[in-house]
């Protein structure tokens, strides 16, 4: 919670001036809180599934997806990810990942697709949001496949 707040606090601190909502993932308590900027007000928490490490919002402000990491030891590795509905502080659905495990690092492509690395699996996936599937994988061949980045242009 000490971390939450020292990032709230910057946050506030940094002259945000218009609204916004910050989306802070709470991995022991398996949750995310919705906290309305610049107030600081939690609206909302919202369960989530086994230790929400990663949070990617898509281009329009409207979701938020959730890598569900899981816990400490190969047994406990997560295989989900949540998708919120932000604006109206609930949980849209949860996306099975199957046998790619340990989802880590996202970002949305557009409103309804997002690319999620699975650390185990050794692959960057394309998910579908909003049909709740993965639609393609590509091998990393990398041990720990981490985090991603898209260029503005997409390309």
């Amino acid at each position: 919670m000490a971390k939450s707040i020292l990032l709230l606090s910057l946050l506030l601190s940094s002259g945000v001036a218009e609204a916004a909502t910050l989306i802070v993932a709470n991995k022991a308590e398996a949750t995310v809180s919705l906290v309305a900027l610049p107030e600081g007000k939690v609206v909302a928490t919202l369960p989530v599934g086994s230790g929400p490490h990663e949070v990617a919002v898509s281009p329009g402000g409207g979701l938020a997806l959730v890598a569900n990491y899981g816990l400490a030891g190969p047994e406990n590795a997560g295989s989900t990810l949540t998708l919120l509905d932000v604006a109206a502080a609930k949980v849209v659905r949860t996306i099975d990942l199957g046998e790619h495990r340990r989802p880590h690092g996202m970002v949305f492509l557009d409103e309804h697709r997002a690319l999620v690395t699975s650390e185990v699996s050794k692959a960057l996936l394309e998910v579908d949001v909003e049909a709740g599937k993965v639609l393609s994988t590509v091998a990393t061949g990398q041990e720990i496949s981490h985090m991603v980045a898209v260029t503005p242009d997409g390309s």
